[in-house]
């Protein structure tokens, strides 16, 4: 079985945003130490449609649901699953409200500020990851600028 730093390395491994500093093993070991397991109940929300927070989230165990504004489950997503990583790069409103399914779960979340305080450690890490994230940075702040002003 895995420690619960493995476990976070290993899904911190599977972010694509992630990829140009997966080779460094100390960077990723000062990120997963960063992420915070939380135990959640069902019925438990995790953000709302709206909301506003610079959050990524992983599910270690269990089910999330996405919830339309009419309460709908639009899908469910399990464990293994990240969302929310691009928050790691620029904070936007979330598109629906997210509750804890129908059993406890677990899940590892891991804030902007964390990942940028260990990136500002590494340098070349740093500067790799900004290099290798520039146009999709330009993207979400392009998208919460326009989503600002059609309000």
């Amino acid at each position: 079985m895995m420690s619960a730093l493995e476990t976070s390395i290993a899904m911190l491994r599977t972010v694509g945003l992630l990829q140009s500093v997966w080779d460094n093993d100390e960077l990723m070991r000062e990120l997963g130490s960063k992420m915070v397991r939380r135990v959640v109940e069902p019925g438990t929300v995790l953000f709302r449609s709206g909301d506003v927070e610079s959050t990524a989230y992983f599910i270690v165990d269990g089910a999330l649901d996405v919830v339309s504004p009419q309460q709908f489950v639009i899908f469910t997503m399990s464990e293994g699953t990240f969302f929310r990583e691009h928050s790691l790069l620029c904070s936007m409103a979330h598109p629906a409200t997210v509750v804890c399914g129908d059993r406890q779960s677990t899940i590892l979340t891991l804030e902007k500020q964390d990942l940028e305080a260990v990136l500002r450690r590494f340098p070349q890490s740093e500067a790799a990851f900004f290099d290798a994230n520039a146009s999709y940075i330009n993207d979400l702040e392009w998208q919460a600028a326009n989503h600002k002003t059609e309000q």
